[in-house]
């Protein structure tokens, strides 16, 4: 299947738009310290949530989490439920562009959450995600203290037909590369600041983007290489079972081998 090229002006004018962001991304000034997790999620998706709480507790994961949603998603019983658990709920509102005309979906505030946390260094796991051990020594491998990111691999690109190579082109990007699935990342705020604020852009711009990236996966890869951004990339183990992520989503792997998470997409 063929897509279309977009109109030159179309196109050129969000390259306009992607370049005000670079300019204007500012610099890091948030807390200098501190680890936890985010996520984000509403009532629906509350036995998700349950799961993935429920998961990191029962193999011994201190870290704090915060759990956050857009205006009028969750209630007083869920916050009751939850607290006890170490959950912190922050309220993003109706973010600034939830009217706006180009947004069409709620990914969006998966950036916006990282980038506000109260957390320095921050592991972010999709609400339907659950871990399969303590995620915590993640902070201390090599691969994330030598980069200040680590993402994982998608084991089932989606963005060969939507025109994801020729976006990255338009901006001067490589058009290969591995497509990220982006349920759990691992990102120090302090040392990604600018790749994180283009992230944030490219999702507040999701109706254009959307269109070429498959949601909010590949916004990520594309803010982190924008700026020349380091970071790790764990991928698939060659012996990794096939899965079809409608069925039974993904498992995600650590550099050795092992099984981390359970992302269900």
């Amino acid at each position: 299947m063929t897509h279309p090229r977009i109109v030159d002006a179309e196109r050129a004018r969000y390259r306009d738009l992607f370049q005000r962001a670079l300019a204007e991304a500012g610099e890091y000034s948030g807390p200098a310290h501190g680890r936890g997790i985010v996520t984000c999620g509403s009532l629906k998706f509350t036995p998700y949530l349950w799961i993935l709480l429920r998961s990191l507790r029962h193999f011994g994961c201190t870290l704090p989490v915060e759990l956050w949603h857009m205006e009028g998603e969750v209630n007083d019983a869920l916050r009751r439920w939850f607290e006890p658990y170490g959950v912190t709920f922050r309220d993003g509102g109706a973010l600034k562009w939830g009217r706006h005309r180009y947004f069409n979906g709620a990914h969006g505030i998966k950036p916006f959450a990282v980038v506000h946390s109260a957390f320095r260094e921050v592991l972010f796991l999709d609400a339907d995600n659950s871990v399969c051990v303590d995620p915590a020594f993640l902070f201390d491998t090599p691969e994330y203290v030598d980069n200040g990111a680590v993402f994982w691999s998608d084991p089932v690109p989606m963005t060969g037909d939507l025109g994801g190579a020729e976006l990255r082109e338009d901006y001067g990007l490589p058009s290969g590369g591995e497509e990220f699935e982006s349920g759990q990342f691992l990102v120090d705020k302090a040392r990604c600041w600018t790749a994180l604020m283009l992230t944030l852009h490219l999702n507040e711009y999701s109706g254009y983007y959307y269109r070429y990236l498959f949601g909010d996966k590949e916004t990520f890869r594309m803010g982190f290489d924008a700026v020349g951004a380091r970071y790790a990339l764990a991928r698939q183990p060659a012996e990794a079972p096939d899965r079809d992520w409608r069925r039974w989503g993904h498992i995600q792997y650590w550099t050795d081998g092992r099984p981390l998470f359970h992302h269900r997409v």
